[in-house]
């Protein structure tokens, strides 16, 4: 494997909810930064997505001022989002949907479907690639085991050298979630579409060799077009990307439900030990 040509690929944008949450911010910058501030080692290549805005205001380019990180500046607000992604995120904050985040963070369903744009961005070269969400470790995972899975597993280059380990044996790799619950109309909205029973997929990491990304990833436009039109509604990265994979020719690193995720990065990183493992406690190696 030669490290040198393998990418981390990761985005980092300032959200805010609508007015009528309060304001509030999704996800604090120091949050937003602190996985991939810390796996930034000289093996590996970075490419870091931004907006200008972001930029300026949190010195992007000091914090991650190393000579394998490029940062790149791609705004939000295109045509595409403003002319069918928002109108439709509008029309469900006035009938009350404040809650999800597809319609309660401005911009963010740009922000998380842009993860497939910005990761195909970067499938023109030799070596493999992977998307890391910077805030994989944010509000997703359990509070309890976060901050121990990512300073004793995961803020390390073992992490990343098993990420493309698992890509050099497997093309393809990608988290899956076997029981967790979702809104049962979207399931069966995207279980019709996939053609079968799908699991959800986790945006945070996936990736593999370049020519599996462009196979598997480069019609996420249409999945995700085919059920604005068909439904007049927004789905999320994950769904997505649980119709794209769904019987393809990838591995999944399995977990239950989201108090159970870090049963898929014990397995990235070959530690699971079914004798040794409960669902929803600190994992001692």
């Amino acid at each position: 494997m030669t490290n040198g040509t393998n990418t981390i690929v990761t985005s980092m944008y300032e959200l805010r909810y609508i007015e009528e949450r309060g304001g509030m911010v999704y996800k604090s910058f120091p949050l937003l930064i602190e996985t991939i501030n810390a796996l930034i080692f000289p093996e590996y290549n970075y490419v870091i997505y931004t907006n200008k805005e972001t930029y300026e205001k949190y010195s992007v380019n000091k914090t991650f001022d190393a000579p394998n990180v490029t940062i790149k500046i791609e705004e939000l607000n295109s045509d595409y989002y403003l002319e069918k992604i928002n109108p439709i995120r509008e029309l469900n904050v006035q009938r009350g949907e404040i809650y999800e985040r597809v319609y309660s963070v401005k911009n963010y369903i740009e922000v998380i479907h842009n993860k497939f744009k910005f990761l195909l961005n970067e499938c023109n070269s030799e070596g493999n690639v992977i998307w890391l969400d910077a805030g994989l470790f944010g509000t997703s995972c359990h509070d309890r085991w976060r901050d121990y899975m990512k300073d004793n597993l995961v803020h390390s280059k073992n992490f990343l050298d098993k990420i493309f380990q698992k890509i050099e044996d497997n093309k393809f790799i990608m988290l899956r979630g076997n029981g967790v619950i979702i809104n049962y109309e979207v399931q069966d909205r995207i279980n019709k579409m996939a053609g079968g029973p799908v699991k959800i997929v986790p945006g945070g990491l996936f990736g593999g060799t370049k020519s599996k990304v462009k196979e598997l990833l480069s019609n996420h436009s249409e999945v995700f077009n085919q059920y604005i039109d068909d439904f007049k509604l927004l789905i999320s990265e994950q769904e997505t990307l649980s119709v794209l994979t769904y019987n393809k020719d990838v591995k999944f690193f399995d977990f239950n439900d989201w108090t159970d995720l870090q049963k898929g990065f014990l397995e990235i990183m070959d530690l699971y030990d079914e004798s040794k493992y409960q669902t929803d406690k600190c994992y001692e190696i």
